[in-house]
């Protein structure tokens, strides 16, 4: 069973950016924190409200509780041995684009057949929010890729 080291936790909070002011992200959804919404799992222990002000050691507290039910997920779907860099990376994916569209995911698929460079480059086509392509997003999942194949003996 993994939990997401250091590393991962710094590359997600990079990823995500910190807001100490609630904010309704370009979804229209509430926000707080390192990307905490109203649709968080732990929305009932961590509630936003508007003109909600946090500081950054609330807003990583509440990104690890977050994580979680996140790290929980990736952990019971991938049925195969993976590497810490591989499992930092898809909790950040699954953290990112949510639990079902992980869990019907290629790159869930993929890595389970053990085709990691095939579940890597499968990353890729998640760039788009609401059937637009989001440069930002292509970018994330680059990393995430890079990240994910980062530890896997090179051929």
């Amino acid at each position: 069973m993994h939990q997401i080291s250091p590393d991962g936790i710094a590359f997600l909070k990079e990823k995500e950016g910190f807001r100490s002011d609630a904010y309704y992200d370009v979804a229209g959804v509430l926000t707080i924190g390192y990307g905490h919404s109203i649709y968080a799992p732990s929305i009932e222990e961590y509630p936003i409200h508007e003109g909600q002000h946090i500081t950054e050691e609330e807003g990583e507290k509440i990104l690890r509780a977050d994580l979680k039910p996140t790290e929980a997920v990736v952990n019971s779907a991938v049925t195969r041995e993976i590497t810490q860099k591989q499992y930092d990376a898809l909790v950040s994916f699954t953290f990112n684009l949510g639990a079902g569209t992980f869990k019907s995911s290629d790159v869930l698929e993929l890595t389970n057949q053990g085709n990691y460079q095939a579940a890597a480059d499968a990353m890729l086509q998640y760039s788009h929010a609401g059937g637009e392509f989001i440069q930002g997003l292509y970018k994330r999942r680059e990393e995430e890729r890079a990240m994910y194949l980062s530890s896997l003996p090179q051929a």
